[in-house]
């Protein structure tokens, strides 16, 4: 979920990020997630030489995440597909490095067509306590309480970022 920082100049400028990504969906995982994975298979017995998905708890398309950002932020944000070509110019002129731009380049192109889109159901991992809330929740309580504090100060720095 915290990728979408990396798209703040293009909502800061335009309301808009910009990506070749077409409709691909992808369950994106909270930070908070991945360490209380980590933290649980550290501190108990019984994970060595184990795998786990660790996943997000629903599959969103671009578009998706910029219409929940759009009602978090309270002002439009838009999603738009580029072509890589595109994409890769926008990024080496921006200062990103060939070999960087490259690889993002790979991974959107292998995402556009869902193969980050698998949600492991709860059980496959070590997580004993109540699943985290999906990224839409998270988003949609943020608007108006202070539980989500993660949320609400990436979205308070987001708003300052964007009146500044």
């Amino acid at each position: 979920m915290q990728n979408f920082l990396n798209f703040r100049h293009g909502i800061i400028r335009g309301g808009k990020s910009y990506l070749p990504m077409g409709g691909g969906r992808i369950s994106f995982v909270d930070v908070r997630d991945i360490a209380a994975v980590a933290a649980e298979t550290l501190e108990e017995h019984g994970h060595a030489g184990k795998e786990y998905d660790v996943t997000g708890s629903e599959a969103l398309s671009y578009a998706d995440t910029a219409e929940k950002l759009s009602f978090v932020l309270g002002k439009p944000a838009a999603y738009v597909d580029v072509p890589p070509k595109a994409a890769r110019n926008s990024m080496l002129e921006a200062g990103i490095p060939e070999w960087t731009a490259d690889g993002l380049l790979e991974l959107y192109a292998s995402w556009k067509f869902n193969t980050a889109s698998e949600i492991a159901t709860p059980c496959r991992g070590p997580r004993k306590k109540t699943p985290s809330l999906s990224w839409s929740s998270r988003a949609t309580m943020s608007r108006g309480s202070d539980a989500m504090a993660a949320i609400v100060s990436v979205k308070s720095w987001m708003r300052s970022t964007l009146i500044t």
